[in-house]
């Protein structure tokens, strides 16, 4: 028997919000979610923050400079790939069962991964030729990457699996 279209998204249902019981109405759980969702936000722009100010206190102001590039290289690798994975597995997976969305999850996860070691690679391979501050700094960038964007689309799948708050505990990690 198929897993797709059964569970609670196949009736109608926003997924996460079914099997509370009374003790929580529908309104009152999407507001829970919401809230989550803008703290898991909130964490994730404040740890992008504190890699920018930790690099920026150790570094000579050059250096600084040439990070600063270096993180414009790797900035938006991060919503590309969300826009390439992440997304389209949100839309197509939030319907699933439990069996099929964990299949599709781990796909997703899985194509992130291998879209940043090729992106990594590109990079770490431009730091190479690039040599000088700016190539160890897109080096540091290159080998970060696949490890980013995992955790990334790992906080998506939580978000989609209607698990907010175990998107805000993948937010707590840093990224570029």
């Amino acid at each position: 028997m198929s897993d797709v279209g059964e569970g609670p998204t196949a009736s109608g249902r926003i997924r996460g919000l079914e099997g509370r019981g009374s003790r929580r109405s529908g309104r009152t759980a999407l507001v829970g979610r919401a809230a989550w969702s803008t703290i898991d936000q909130a964490i994730s722009s404040a740890t992008n923050a504190g890699v920018v100010i930790v690099v920026a206190a150790t570094l000579s102001a050059e250096e600084f400079g040439w990070f600063a590039i270096a993180f414009t290289v790797a900035a938006p690798l991060l919503p590309l790939v969300r826009q390439v994975v992440c997304i389209p597995f949100l839309l197509d997976a939030s319907a699933l069962g439990e069996k099929m969305f964990m299949c599709v999850a781990r796909t997703a996860v899985g194509a992130s991964v291998g879209i940043g070691l090729v992106l990594g690679a590109v990079v770490v391979t431009a730091g190479m030729v690039i040599c000088g501050s700016l190539g160890f700094s897109l080096i540091a960038v290159g080998v970060a990457l696949p490890g980013v964007l995992m955790q990334d689309s790992v906080r998506h799948v939580a978000f989609g699996q209607g698990r907010p708050r175990q998107r805000y505990r993948m937010g707590c990690g840093s990224q570029p």
